[in-house]
């Protein structure tokens, strides 16, 4: 068979054609997320799909991908609809971080509309919740302990919840033991500092646990360490006034107490705990 192009018939089948499109636009283009507490979710935002053809556009799927897909919750009414010329349907996405930092995603619709798939960026950032400041000490727990340079001094805490008590995410930051030492020979004095990294920790609901251990030996309470600097000229240095630990406690639950306490072992000592102070995020 050979077609000729040309002639009236082909004109009127090329207009016919121009008339009836399938076409489609999204608004807004990208959704962006303020700061956004972990463990809590955001107000959700919308996105609106409306065909702009002549002709009906169909929606096969809306999905979330990406790397932090699992943040972004979407629910619509554009999956599986037929939307007719001039009509719209909407997307709505809520974030809901389970980490602090910066996040993506995408929403992705699949429908018979010239470009499809098309996409919308997600974005948001995880912050931790607003917290409560603790201070506990100076209190010393090993004795006089007596370090040589290049020894690592370590420090740490756990926790509890005692009671009855949802369900909750306790975060520690900013967490360190702040030690004044002195030179067993001479008259050097100063601080140092052990810091920690920030941490969070689950704790399931009515537990009176100690997390991450009530085992004052277990490697999982010791959350920093650091090496004695040599600064009493290659001599000993005293560790015997004990240290300060300080941080900042928050919580998913708003309303129920955390028990905390810390203590520090170097050079093979006990690493006794110290007392306990109690907070309500």
């Amino acid at each position: 068979m050979v077609l000729v192009a040309g002639g009236s018939g082909s004109s009127s089948i090329l207009a016919s054609a121009e008339l009836y499109t399938t076409t489609m636009s999204i608004s807004p283009e990208n959704l962006t997320f303020g700061p956004q507490s972990v463990g809590t979710d955001s107000a959700p935002q919308m996105v609106t799909v409306t065909n702009t053809g002549t002709i009906n556009l169909s929606i096969s799927t809306v999905t979330v991908g990406g790397t932090n897909a699992g943040d972004f919750l979407e629910t619509d009414t554009c999956t599986g609809a037929t939307v007719t010329p001039s009509s719209t349907c909407t997307v709505s996405v809520t974030y809901a971080p389970t980490i602090t930092g910066a996040e993506s995603a995408s929403i992705t619709v699949t429908d018979n509309a010239s470009g499809s798939p098309q996409t919308v960026p997600l974005t948001g950032t995880g912050i931790y919740p607003a917290g409560v400041a603790l201070l506990m000490g100076p209190q010393a727990m090993e004795g006089n302990l007596h370090l040589s340079p290049g020894t690592t001094l370590e420090a740490g805490y756990d926790f509890t919840m005692p009671g009855s008590h949802p369900g909750a995410t306790i975060y520690f930051i900013g967490a360190e033991v702040t030690f004044a030492w002195k030179c067993v020979s001479g008259a050097g004095s100063g601080n140092l500092a052990v810091p920690m990294a920030d941490q969070s920790y689950t704790d399931t609901q009515s537990s009176s646990a100690w997390f991450p251990s009530g085992v004052q030996s277990s490697p999982l309470v010791y959350q920093g360490s650091t090496s004695v600097p040599d600064v009493c000229s290659g001599g000993l240095v005293s560790f015997q006034p004990g240290g300060t630990y300080s941080t900042t406690v928050s919580s998913t639950d708003t309303k129920d107490k955390v028990n905390v306490r810390w203590h520090y072992s170097g050079n093979g000592s006990a690493g006794g705990w110290s007392g306990t102070s109690s907070v309500v995020p």
